[in-house]
C-alpha cells in the first residue's frame, strides 16, 4: 500500500499571497520543507502505480 501525503501544494490561490507567507507555510511541512506542485505529485502517483513493488 502506498500513501501519499502531499503537504502544501502550490496553487494559483497560494500564488496570490506574499512570499513571506509562503516561506512560513513551507516551514510547517516536516519533510521536505518546501512547497510542492501538482506536476510533482502526479509524477509520484504514476511511479507508485507503475512499479508493482510499491504495493
Amino acid at each position: 500500500m502506498v500513501i501519499i501525503a502531499p503537504g502544501v501544494v502550490e496553487t494559483p490561490l497560494l500564488a496570490t499571497v506574499s512570499e513571506e507567507y509562503r516561506v512560513r507555510l513551507a516551514e510547517l511541512v516536516l519533510f521536505p520543507a518546501w512547497l510542492g506542485n501538482a506536476d510533482e505529485r502526479a509524477w509520484l502517483v504514476c511511479i507508485a502505480v507503475e512499479h508493482v513493488y510499491f504495493v
